[in-house]
């Protein structure tokens, strides 16, 4: 897989500041360093039964713009045609890394179509890897014939829990990339212990995040209601802020699944099931954590996709899973 590796390092020299990402410069940079610091392994291999899809289209979603990576180095490097629908919202990033798995003799194209004529992206494929918000995802998946392979990924809810201060800093940062908007981005932090302690460390941790990698654009609405979740905090706990970001300290009642850039809310618990209380119901992501892996096992019956430690939340590890999906076997079919 040589190959495979020089097209995803062609691509991680790239400068992705003028992408229309909508993080800052420094902000699209760590993105990408992040998000291919790990392809200098192999792709995983395809199981002896399965033969990869012909033409697989990807349908790309615009808040983690370096998520098609993974999946372009598996499925071309396995031998099949990749088409990425890039986002009209930025197609940029998608269209740099098909131009790198081209020219290392890979059939990867993107399409940048109107919203009317998107679905023929679709045509000819016999299988569709779909990222976006729900509502993208409904209508994507009513475009598809019964034939079609697919794995289709809407929202999810992605939560930290810690005990201490221990790998703080790697849980920031999984909080600073893409200015929280990926579904593997913990929204907040559930603490057991020390919530003072643990919500100082945050706050220091995104003080010093701010100089080296500035927030990214903000959407207007969001505003107000960064002004509202942190007057909320200084009337019913407490509130640590500066100019880009703020650590609300707040009930695990006042726990709110919709993220806004660089605002990490603290919710002290007495324990996991409180937690459970706060996300029950929720579309579970990630449980991001700093615990000791043999004190893990309670954290899996809270629901969430996935735990990993803090740092790996945005981690790509070629296994060919997704949110503990395979999606080897999803996508592929049988070998003749």
């Amino acid at each position: 897989m040589e190959r495979v590796r020089r097209a995803v390092l062609a691509y991680r020299a790239q400068d992705p500041a003028g992408w229309g990402t909508g993080l800052s410069p420094e902000g699209a940079r760590l993105a990408l360093r992040s998000a291919t610091g790990v392809f200098r392994t192999l792709a995983p291999d395809w199981p002896e039964d399965l033969q990869p899809p012909q033409r697989l289209v990807v349908w790309c979603a615009g808040n983690v713009y370096t998520a098609p990576v993974e999946w372009v180095a598996t499925f071309a490097g396995a031998g099949s045609t990749v088409v990425l629908k890039a986002p009209s919202s930025a197609p940029e990033p998608v269209q740099a890394l098909a131009r790198c798995f081209t020219e290392e003799g890979f059939d990867v194209r993107c399409e940048t179509p109107s919203h009317e004529a998107s679905p023929a992206v679709l045509e000819g494929a016999d299988a569709v890897l779909g990222f976006g918000s729900d509502t993208a995802m409904k209508a994507l998946e009513a475009l598809l014939r019964p034939d079609q392979r697919r794995a289709i990924f809407g929202h999810r809810v992605s939560a930290a829990v810690v005990e201490g201060v221990r790998e703080l800093p790697a849980l920031v940062q999984d909080a600073v990339l893409y200015d929280g908007r990926g579904c593997r981005s913990p929204v907040a932090v559930f603490c057991l212990g020390d919530a003072e302690g643990v919500s100082e460390t945050i706050a220091a941790e995104l003080e010093r995040a701010a100089s080296e990698v500035p927030r990214g654009e903000l959407e207007p609405a969001w505003g107000p209601e960064w002004r509202r979740r942190t007057g909320r905090a200084r009337i019913l706990g407490r509130c640590l802020e500066g100019p880009e970001w703020a650590v609300p300290v707040l009930p695990a009642r006042h726990f709110t699944p919709e993220p806004l850039p660089r605002m990490l809310p603290v919710h002290p618990v007495p324990d996991l099931a409180a937690v459970y209380d706060a996300v029950r119901g929720l579309p579970l992501g990630r449980c991001v954590h700093n615990l000791r892996w043999d004190a893990t096992a309670p954290l899996r019956r809270l629901g969430f996709q996935s735990l990993c430690p803090a740092g790996w939340a945005h981690a790509t590890l070629l296994e060919g899973r997704h949110e503990g999906i395979d999606l080897l076997r999803t996508l592929g079919s049988p070998r003749r």
